[in-house]
């Protein structure tokens, strides 16, 4: 059970990073043994943008538009007067409420949950200054590498 659980917050931390594309893991449980990689499915992604896009107050095929064209999740929310500091908070409150509950139902300790939270604060930070690469057309560099990019060329 203690097990699943870690596996379950280890998803919602990566959440805030998955808005960009990455995947999280615990590297070593509380014994250190080495836990698998727990990704967060289509379904966490999906509430994480839903999540960011709320905060930022724009859709989120504006949001996922934004990011797949080279602006960091920051730059989204400070062009709509939003401070990202805000959106951190907001994510690590969310975050720190379940783990408070865990802790209270004696699943994990007091201990795990600093551990968590100070990753989870540092990954956040992480995904929302990162951008992605463009290729020279513009697009993102996975557009073009698959051969969807939209960019057009005169003749």
């Amino acid at each position: 059970m203690r097990k699943g659980l870690l596996i379950g917050i280890a998803g919602l931390v990566a959440g805030a990073v998955l808005l960009l594309g990455a995947s999280a893991a615990f590297a070593a449980g509380p014994d250190g043994a080495a836990q698998p990689k727990a990704g967060l499915g289509l379904a966490g992604k999906v509430a994480i943008v839903r999540f960011v896009s709320k905060e930022i107050g724009i859709r989120p095929i504006r949001l996922i538009w934004e990011v797949r064209h080279g602006k960091s999740v920051s730059q989204v929310a400070q062009e709509h007067g939003i401070a990202p500091a805000t959106i951190s908070q907001d994510l690590l409150a969310k975050i720190k409420a379940r783990l408070d509950k865990a802790v209270t139902n004696g699943r994990i300790t007091q201990e795990q949950e600093n551990q968590a939270l100070a990753k989870a604060e540092s990954r956040i930070n992480e995904a929302l200054n990162r951008t992605r690469p463009l290729n020279p057309q513009g697009a993102p560099k996975t557009a073009a590498a698959g051969g969807g990019s939209t960019s057009t060329t005169s003749a």
